[in-house]
């Protein structure tokens, strides 16, 4: 069977780490207890980490390393969650997370970047990220918020549309 996106080298570094290369669209994750979780970034040492943090926890994750990569995935699978590391290569100005809000609209997206300045976070929000976790990270704060986001029943967070306000 041949996954979509990615080199066999990284395919490689994935199932080492216990991620999920290429499964996701044809196992049946619910019926596992399983929920997937989409990991965009470019770092390997940043999604190892993540990857560590969240061992343990009921989640397959599928990891995707540029923009072209995760929306290929986002057009072929439902996800439970998104991590998002929001300037991934191919995608420096942040576009990304509409993208992938536009392809997933009921899937929650925890950004975690570097940038921590309070524009950055709050433009994030208004494009629809349900949390922002800035690295570096706690992994014991992303796993809480991983848990939490995950237990969401109403999973639908919609971006604010232009000229709209908190009270409309």
């Amino acid at each position: 069977m041949t996954a979509l996106g990615g080199d066999n080298t990284r395919r490689a570094k994935q199932m080492a780490a216990g991620v999920n290369p290429g499964l996701v669209g044809v196992i049946n994750m619910e019926a596992f207890g399983l929920k997937r979780v989409l990991l965009v970034e470019s770092d390997d040492v940043v999604w190892r980490l993540v990857i560590a943090c969240l061992r343990g926890q009921p989640v397959a994750i599928t990891a995707a390393s540029s923009a072209a990569e995760a929306l290929t995935w986002a057009s072929a699978c439902a996800f439970d969650l998104i991590i998002l590391e929001p300037h991934c290569r191919g995608r420096q100005d942040g576009s990304l997370l509409q993208s992938l809000r536009a392809a997933l609209p009921a899937t929650p997206v925890l950004v975690l970047s570097t940038q921590s300045a309070e524009q950055d976070v709050a433009r994030a929000c208004w494009m629809g990220a349900a949390q922002y976790v800035t690295k570096p990270f706690d992994p014991a704060d992303l796993v809480a918020h991983v848990r939490r986001l995950l237990a969401l029943d109403v999973r639908v967070l919609q971006p604010l549309q232009s000229g709209s306000t908190l009270a409309s």
